[in-house]
Parts: structure tokens; sequence; C-alpha cells
């Protein structure tokens, strides 16, 4: 019974330091809005598949990663929900653009992250709010802003607008026009 006692208690120590999918869950999302790719890839498994408006596989998705970068995309948990192998979430998207140019409302995404085990399987966007007003206003907002960076700098690609995304858009907002 001695021997049976300390067995218990490393179960119970062990059981107590397993992170919840919830954790996981807000760990990813941390780690993406922090751009840390190997923590993000750490969580997934290696046949992680996310659904999306593309589906894109684990390489795709760490990949995707530096796009977010580039326009400061964040994700904060509105509601999360904790189902057994899955974990059900309500997340607000804002990117730079977002907050610089005022777009409103912002988008809210509901998920459903999939685990087996521990290891995160899927994430699918089961649906898109605010998605019609989101893109209304960002229209409003974002295209004037890409005139004057076609007008000022000759630059109409989207890749090339992104890698300077922040300098632009200072300039931009900053002009006596803009509000």
């Amino acid at each position: 019974m001695k021997k049976f006692i300390p067995i218990l208690v490393c179960v119970f120590i062990f059981s107590a330091c397993k992170k919840s999918k919830q954790m996981i869950v807000e760990d990813l999302i941390e780690a993406k809005n922090c751009f840390e790719k190997e923590k993000v890839n750490q969580i997934l498994s290696d046949n992680f598949m996310f659904y999306g408006t593309d589906t894109q596989n684990k390489e795709e998705y760490l990949s995707s990663i530096d796009t977010l970068k580039a326009f400061e995309c964040q994700s904060s948990i509105l509601q999360i929900q904790d189902l057994d192998s899955i974990v059900k979430t309500e997340e607000r998207v804002r990117s730079i653009v977002d907050s610089l140019l005022e777009v409103t409302p912002a988008i809210i995404q509901k998920k459903t992250y999939r685990f087996v085990d521990d290891k995160l399987v899927s994430i699918t966007v089961d649906s898109i709010l605010n998605y019609e007003d989101y893109t209304i206003s960002l229209n409003e907002q974002y295209i004037p802003f890409a005139f004057y960076i076609k007008d000022q700098y000759g630059i109409d690609d989207e890749r090339e607008i992104a890698t300077n995304i922040k300098k632009y858009l200072s300039e931009y907002i900053g002009l006596p026009h803009f509000r």
C-alpha cells in the first residue's frame, strides 16, 4: 500500500500539469498573435488541416503566418467552449489596415478546433459574422488608400504594398484630408 501512494501522487501531478484543450487553443492564438511559427508548429499535428475560405495543410497554414505578420493580424477570443474532443470559439479578427483605416465592424469568426489526444488536427471556420458590412467598410476605406499609393508611388501590386503597409498607412492617415 505504501508503494501505491507515490504512484498515485505522480499520476495526480501529471494529470494536473496536462493542459486542457481550451488552454491549447488559447496558446495557439497567442502564438499566432506573436507570429511564433515554431510554437504554432508544436501545437499542430503532422496531418493538420485548416478549413476556411481556403483549405490549407500544415505547411501552408504555417506559411500564412508571414502574411498575418505583414498586416499585424490579431485574433481575440470573445467566447470559448470546451466540448470533449473539440473546442468552439468566437474570435474577433483585426489587422493594422482595419485599425488605422477605421474599418468597422470587425470580422467575427466562429471556429471549431478538433483534437486527437492533445494534438490539434484541424480548425474549421464555421461562419464569419459581419462579413458583408466589413467588406463594404473595407472597400470604402481601402480603395482611396490604394489610389493614393498608385498616384504617389506608382504601385498597384498588392504584394508590393503589403511589404511596406505600415509606412504607407502612416503616411496616408497623416494627410489633412484623412478624417
